[in-house]
């Protein structure tokens, strides 16, 4: 989704962004950037339709760029490529269906970001990993660590098998040899948006539990940093995650975004009042009934957002809550101006002219 200025400007007008004085760690404004750029094969030609190759090398043609480009220096620091871009698309799909990349800081080459896309509302594979709640998988097949969702199992299970085009490298793979690469601790953070944002409390934890297969010390630190995530398992699995990861996990949330207010009844009720001609919410509360979804990091407090009176259709004020606000929260107007131009100049000459706007990052 494109980020529109006069909707930013028309937003300033609301009474909730006085009352608001929370300002976003600039570490965490450089992670959110990095996440951003994992959803690029969306803006493919325009309309993220493509082969899987050619979708893979749109995205780390942009990435790279993106990572030479001096005023992306200046706002984000030096990073480089170190895994992926893997972009995968399952049978008969014409677009990426997930995607993630592994971003090296130059500075200090023993830190690493592990950005997974958000979803891509033309990927039916996307919305089964969003929807898809049951049946409730035990983590790690033991009961008593809680259920995460269906769909989230599934997309765990993609990120987890995703080789490295060129090294033939898992996740893990990678995150061994650069273990054994430096005299210093790793330090890991896994981050995503959106699908992005579910997604990287599991592996994290994943990562976490298998640790000692990885980085035999167990020195590596891993920090999570989710934006917009909705719930990926039930109250007990909530618990066994903030137990393992909850102090080294930041989630930032908008308080009227309806994505991380599912997949609870209690935040999606409070949803209806915001939206009360969206009947989805109301199905959504009677689907989730009794399946107990919570939230990691319940403590984690919202930002403030009000509804932006310059967008009547319910559906762009929803895509506006979801995407821009975080942009505007974060402050990186400039860097997403940049991707922006990127992401449309690295597109093929036969499609130069389409529009790259879509409803996601």
């Amino acid at each position: 989704m494109k980020f529109n200025l006069s909707n930013l400007i028309c937003g300033k007008r609301s009474k909730c962004s006085k009352q608001d004085t929370s300002l976003p760690n600039p570490e965490d404004s450089r992670v959110f950037s990095l996440s951003m750029l994992s959803n690029a094969a969306a803006h493919f030609c325009g309309n993220g339709n493509g082969t899987d190759q050619e979708l893979e090398d749109y995205t780390r043609n942009v990435i790279k760029t993106m990572f030479y480009d001096e005023e992306v220096t200046r706002l984000i620091g030096s990073w480089s490529l170190a895994w992926g871009p893997r972009v995968i698309q399952v049978k008969n799909s014409k677009v990426g269906d997930n995607t993630m990349y592994v971003a090296q800081n130059n500075t200090n080459p023993n830190e690493f970001v592990i950005a997974i896309a958000g979803t891509f509302f033309k990927s039916l594979f996307d919305l089964f990993e969003d929807f898809w709640l049951i049946p409730l998988q035990s983590w790690g097949g033991v009961r008593e660590k809680g259920d995460i969702a269906y769909g989230s199992s599934v997309g765990l299970e993609v990120l987890l098998n995703m080789k490295d085009s060129g090294t033939n490298m898992s996740i893990k793979d990678f995150l061994k040899r650069e273990a054994q690469n430096y005299r210093e601790p790793l330090k890991i953070t896994v981050c995503g948006h959106s699908l992005g944002g579910a997604l990287s409390p599991l592996l994290a934890l994943e990562l976490l539990e298998s640790q000692d297969d990885w980085d035999k010390g167990k020195l590596a630190q891993i920090h999570v940093k989710p934006t917009a995530g909705p719930t990926a398992g039930n109250e007990a699995w909530r618990d066994y995650y903030d137990a393992k990861l909850g102090t080294s996990t930041t989630r930032v949330w908008n308080k009227i975004d309806i994505v991380p207010n599912a997949w609870d009844p209690i935040t999606l009720e409070k949803m209806k009042a915001v939206y009360p001609t969206l009947d989805v919410i109301k199905t959504a509360i009677c689907f989730t009934q009794g399946l107990n979804m919570k939230q990691i990091r319940p403590d984690s407090e919202p930002f403030c957002s009000e509804l932006n009176p310059c967008i009547k259709c319910v559906k762009e004020q929803i895509e506006y809550q979801h995407v821009d606000k975080y942009i505007e929260y974060f402050k990186i107007k400039k860097f997403y101006e940049i991707y922006q131009n990127v992401l449309n100049r690295l597109n093929p000459s036969s499609c130069k002219n389409l529009d790259a706007d879509h409803d996601d990052m």
